[in-house]
């Protein structure tokens, strides 16, 4: 979803996020590959209780998107 603002074009950006539970400092790359992460939108919390286990994640977490900015 998007929408103009004066000369500003603002959009939505809560979809087709990837996350990964762990610590990925070399995701920071853009070739990074992390098509075996999850995808997800947000909000999103890794600590809820993943496949409704009693057990709650305690750790880091990665997350990830590409953003496509026109050159305009």
């Amino acid at each position: 979803m998007s929408s103009r603002a004066g000369n500003r074009i603002q959009r939505l950006e809560n979809n087709d996020w990837k996350f990964m539970h762990g610590d990925f400092p070399e995701a920071e790359t853009p070739d990074f590959d992390d098509s075996q992460w999850y995808d997800i939108g947000l909000p999103h919390s890794f600590g809820i209780p993943y496949f409704m286990t009693n057990e709650f994640y305690v750790g880091y977490g990665c997350y990830r998107k590409k953003l496509y900015v026109e050159k305009a």
